[in-house]
């Protein structure tokens, strides 16, 4: 309730009752951290901000004075969302100034109004899927290998290093590093598992000698024997700003093991594994 309102108590009459007034002050706000908790002293719930002991005979109004000695909001222990803020990858992992890309989040802390920047440059925030990622556009910068760090609104920050390349007049590759389809799960008896991977040239300059790209690790293999895998959509170059697919096959053939196996088209690669029961 406000300051100053009226709270009638059922208080047991007799000597010396303590009374304790909790409350939250400053207003409501979220852990950027782990939570160390907040005084819970005498049963209460929230912040103590007041005490008064008094003897109590019958009906009586009592004025506990509020206040609060800790300061400020950034002094104040907290209870509720202690998520910490992470990042679990890109897509795509490069390309010209102006590019779109998925910054994806882990830990659940990803809230409205977070920034980006990519090798210190402003990634302006396009849309925002909270609490797992968001998409940002590129804006200038050199060319080379940089960090990508993404900031929430409460101060909490995260880091992926050498995440992200900038390149200008030439290609860049990126395979798909949807979890979902790098892991194949599990492949029983003789039983194969396809999965469709997204591959995109996000870079200046057309993609050739693609027809050369490979599957490695036992158990993996384009679909079908030969790339694009059938079903795939990828030629032998790629243009620029354009998307394909490549279809690739997991098989175990009754072995019961872990496997891992990796998808490589020119300078890209994509590391992948399944297991057989």
């Amino acid at each position: 309730s406000p300051r100053g309102t009226p709270i009638e108590l059922d208080i047991p009459s007799g000597p010396a009752r303590h009374i304790d007034v909790f409350g939250v002050h400053p207003p409501p706000r979220e852990c950027t951290g782990a939570s160390t908790g907040s005084d819970d002293s005498g049963g209460g719930s929230g912040f103590l901000l007041g005490t008064k002991t008094i003897d109590i005979g019958a009906n009586t109004e009592v004025t506990v004075g509020i206040s609060f000695v800790a300061g400020t909001a950034a002094a104040v222990s907290c209870k509720g969302n202690s998520a910490t803020l992470g990042l679990s990858g890109i897509f795509p992992e490069g390309g010209v100034i102006g590019t779109g890309i998925s910054v994806n989040t882990n830990g659940g802390a990803l809230k409205a109004g977070s920034t980006v920047a990519i090798g210190g440059a402003t990634c302006t925030v396009t849309s925002e899927t909270i609490p797992n990622f968001l998409q940002c556009t590129t804006g200038s910068h050199a060319n080379g290998v940089v960090d990508v760090v993404i900031t929430g609104p409460d101060g909490q920050s995260a880091t992926l290093p050498n995440a992200y390349t900038y390149v200008t007049g030439t290609e860049f590759l990126t395979i798909d590093s949807n979890q979902s389809n790098t892991d194949f799960g599990t492949s029983a008896s003789s039983t194969p598992v396809d999965h469709t991977f997204s591959v995109t040239n996000t870079g200046g300059a057309l993609a050739s000698g693609l027809g050369s790209s490979t599957v490695t690790g036992g158990g993996f293999s384009f679909k079908g024997g030969s790339y694009p895998g059938t079903g795939g959509t990828c030629a032998p170059s790629l243009s620029a700003g354009s998307t394909c697919t490549v279809v690739v096959t997991f098989n175990a053939s009754g072995t019961v093991a872990n496997f891992t196996g990796t998808i490589t088209m020119n300078s890209a690669t994509r590391a992948i594994k399944g297991r057989g029961i």
